[in-house]
């Protein structure tokens, strides 16, 4: 993944995006805890932030944004004002209004603490996610071309719940901050191997389902916004 343009330190303690997210106007930033508790806790937490990004040359010494600091404040600000945003496992995506075949990725490197953020192409996104995420990776079994999901029987989850989810997990969640989300048009999934068998389960209602990889991929296109093969569609 490319860093963020104009900076080569794209790691940020919480207090730092703080205090950029207001310089471009917002009080919250997806994701990220709230952060009047740390006003409470820390009064002095934005004389702190000031200190890091100044540092690292986002401020310069009177407090003003500087050259190279204009890319990852404007990165800031794309996500914060975001139209959706996609969580896929510890990675949270927001899209670019600017440059629409971009996205700014949020990764949190330590809990609640420190994030990575970039500005990645959207194809360069999905290339790492089936480079690092193993059930992307996976190769369909031969009759997953005949179904997207199919609903298991109770004997089955109960078979699943009585075992412990291994790591090789993917959890994806859309949300569209246009529209007011009911549970019917939100729902976060968790993809899983169940032996040599890929499920899911829609986590708000508790329902498990036996998934095709390519509605997995498909799922991964469209929540990124990203063409589907037409070929793959067609299979």
């Amino acid at each position: 993944m490319t860093e963020v343009k104009g900076t080569r330190n794209d790691v940020f303690h919480l207090y730092e995006l703080y205090l950029m997210a207001e310089a471009t106007g917002n009080d919250t930033i997806f994701g990220l805890p709230d952060k009047s508790v740390h006003a409470i806790t820390d009064p002095h937490y934005l004389d702190t932030a000031k200190e890091a990004i100044q540092e690292k040359g986002i401020l310069n010494e009177e407090g003003h944004i500087s050259d190279g600091g204009f890319f990852a404040i404007k990165a800031i600000q794309e996500y914060a004002t975001s139209r959706k945003y996609v969580q896929i496992n510890n990675l949270m995506i927001a899209f670019s209004e600017s440059e629409p075949d971009e996205l700014i990725v949020l990764t949190e490197i330590e809990n609640q603490s420190y994030y990575q953020i970039k500005v990645i192409d959207k194809v360069l996104v999905l290339k790492d996610l089936f480079d690092s995420v193993a059930i992307v990776q996976r190769e369909p079994l031969a009759d997953e071309k005949e179904f997207t999901l199919k609903k298991l029987r109770n004997r089955e989850r109960r078979s699943i719940l009585e075992e412990e989810i291994e790591e090789n997990v993917l959890s994806l969640a859309v949300f569209d901050t246009e529209t007011v989300q009911t549970d019917t048009e939100f729902a976060q999934w968790l993809y899983f191997m169940e032996e040599d068998k890929l499920c899911t389960v829609n986590v708000e209602e508790e329902t498990y389902y036996r998934v095709s990889q390519y509605w997995l991929m498909k799922e991964l296109f469209d929540s990124l916004e990203i063409p589907y093969p037409q070929e793959t569609e067609e299979k």
